[in-house]
């Protein structure tokens, strides 16, 4: 298989995982694929995308409703998000969903 297959192959295997809504683990279960090459291919296909973006990623923001309140602050893997008081319950697990992919 030429180099170029293999990625329009993995860019569609990365597709097919973005429009499942799935974690990366329950994913790879059923379809036979090993969670640390998903991973790979993920970050493989964001390396390739000449403007950096792709239909899988969505950006999303926070802010603040007050800026008296202490916020708390969520470690997922490197990322760090901060919740203060009044967030969004949908915008958190939706945040959270994304950062796991990366």
């Amino acid at each position: 298989m030429k180099r170029q297959e293999l990625e329009i192959q993995k860019k569609a295997m990365v597709e097919r995982y973005y429009n499942s809504g799935m974690t990366v683990n329950s994913w790879c279960t059923e379809n036979n694929i090993k969670p640390s090459s998903l991973r790979y291919w993920l970050t493989k296909v964001n390396q390739l995308d000449d403007a950096g973006e792709h239909a899988g990623t969505d950006f999303i923001e926070f802010s603040p409703l007050t800026h008296d309140a202490v916020p708390v602050a969520v470690y997922v893997g490197s990322f760090r998000l901060e919740l203060h008081s009044g967030f969004d319950a949908q915008t958190f697990r939706d945040a959270v969903h994304i950062l796991q992919t990366l």
